[in-house]
């Protein structure tokens, strides 16, 4: 029978919390080009929009449930100033325009789950390297600034929570991929934020929080009580 020790007991205290997997996140979010180099369309980098007033603000961290780490807020972009119609230097993107914004990111070993929330003007796809998770909404004519039905552009019409399925997550470079198409007229734009969970099953080497070591202190407190109990006194 393996004897314990007192040393072995504090050695334990000390390495247990090192042997716990973290759970990161992985914040995704329309910033702009300048901002984000990871975030792109095919022809000129994402700019922040002037946008148009019916659009609802652009979404916020606090609003997302279960946001994890630090605040975050979005903002609607374009490829050119395509959103608040009365600025002198606003271009009305032509009816049947489909323009593909990128956002790329990077995962680390482990299991992945996490969403992503959209707005577009008129409506937007959303794909997950290469397999469509939402379809445009129906085209149709609206009493509102873009689509009458998710995805579009106010309160009403937020794409709420699309899963990004765990099974499509992969190692490495991930590209989600928004296809804005403009069917009504007006303004145009787009604006996304949400996140990816990693549970890296004990593979990161970042420090352990003060309540881990305080669990693990407690774990040692009672350990040594027990090995003193049951210590023969001399």
């Amino acid at each position: 029978m393996r004897i314990l020790t007192i040393r072995s007991l504090i050695l334990w205290a000390l390495t247990a919390p090192l042997c716990l997997g973290a759970v990161i996140d992985i914040d995704i979010a329309s910033e702009g080009t300048a901002v984000d180099p990871n975030e792109f369309n095919g022809w000129v980098p994402n700019i922040l929009l002037s946008p148009h007033p019916a659009w609802r603000s652009p979404l916020v961290s606090s609003e997302i449930a279960g946001w994890e780490g630090a605040a975050l807020n979005s903002a609607w972009i374009s490829y050119a100033e395509t959103g608040n119609e009365t600025l002198p230097d606003f271009y009305q993107v032509p009816n049947g325009t489909e323009v593909v914004f990128t956002q790329l990111f990077f995962l680390p070993p482990g299991e992945y789950s996490g969403s992503v929330s959209v707005m577009a003007d008129d409506t937007t796809q959303v794909w997950l390297n290469g397999v469509l998770l939402y379809d445009f909404a129906p085209d149709q004519p609206g009493d509102v600034a873009c689509s009458n039905t998710p995805i579009g552009c106010v309160d009403s019409t937020v794409g709420w929570y699309i899963p990004l399925p765990p099974e499509l997550l992969e190692e490495g470079e991930n590209s989600l991929e928004f296809i804005v198409w403009q069917t009504g007229g007006s303004a145009f734009g787009l604006d996304y934020l949400g996140q990816v969970f990693v549970d890296d099953g004990g593979r990161h080497d970042e420090v352990p929080e003060p309540a881990t070591w305080s669990l693990a202190a407690a774990g040692l407190a009672v350990g040594v009580m027990r090995f003193l109990r049951r210590r023969p006194f001399r």
